[in-house]
């Protein structure tokens, strides 16, 4: 183990630029640090997290990394993006590994809040685009000249663009949380007189009679509610039923 294996074994946390295994080249600018890495043989690393936001690309080599339940197995090409402080444990593969490490400062992050949720938990992709972005990157890299700067900062947006992307099409597999909210509220109130124009007011919509004039339920939304609630909830005076409950006497229905 190198003197800096040894320091950096004594914290939890990595500081930028830090590494387990030999960097074989680094780069700093623009609030980015690039770094090459090498790791020649088979090796366990213990449970760390890095300060700052980074991708990770593995170039050559097998590699893992365990966060809690979950595991990411690379081949080479593997891009991960790691939101900061997201602890893991990592495994070498027998052939070693060799790693390209793109750490950047929180206003990376904080730039694209502003359009899309940014990813919350370690994102791997094997995009062709992401790895392509990563690959340009290493190149700018490995032959700076006095444009890789400029080139730098188009290309890190860029991998950032795309991996929200990703990030934000799996959310909207998710129930939206519009639907969620109004599955919640007749949880709530199933025992009350449940009226659209009380529950419009709940979630903080208007009410019925300011609603005309506004454009339609979209096709999409229509879609995604028929995803997410396939049957038709049908509606008594005090309760509000599914499939499968209530029966002949279960009263008058508004479906």
């Amino acid at each position: 183990m190198s003197h800096l294996d040894k320091s950096i074994h004594k914290s939890a946390q990595l500081q930028a630029g830090q590494f387990y295994g030999q960097v074989v080249g680094k780069r700093v600018c623009s609030g980015v640090v690039l770094s090459e890495l090498t790791h020649p043989t088979r090796r366990r690393l213990p449970e760390h997290s890095h300060e700052w936001a980074y991708f990770c690309l593995l170039l050559s080599g097998n590699y893992a990394e365990f966060l809690g339940r979950k595991t990411f197995s690379y081949k080479p090409l593997t891009v991960v993006f790691h939101p900061p402080n997201s602890s893991h444990r990592d495994e070498v593969g027998q052939s070693g590994g060799h790693f390209f490490n793109v750490e950047m400062e929180s206003h990376w992050i904080d730039c694209l809040r502003d359009y899309a949720s940014v990813p919350t938990t370690p994102t791997a992709t094997e995009t062709a685009d992401l790895t392509w972005l990563t690959l340009r990157l290493f190149r700018e890299f490995r032959q700076p000249d006095a444009c890789s700067e400029l080139a730098l900062e188009g290309l890190l947006m860029a991998m950032l663009a795309d991996v929200t992307r990703q990030s934000t099409r799996s959310a909207e597999n998710e129930m939206p949380v519009w639907l969620r909210r109004a599955v919640e509220l007749i949880h709530e109130d199933f025992r009350q007189n449940l009226t659209i124009k009380r529950h419009c007011h709940g979630s903080r919509r208007p009410p019925v009679s300011s609603l005309e004039g506004l454009p339609p339920v979209s096709e999409a939304e229509h879609r995604k509610f028929r995803e997410y609630a396939p049957y038709t909830l049908c509606v008594r005076r005090t309760t509000i039923l599914g499939p499968g409950i209530g029966g002949p006497s279960a009263g008058r229905w508004l479906c």
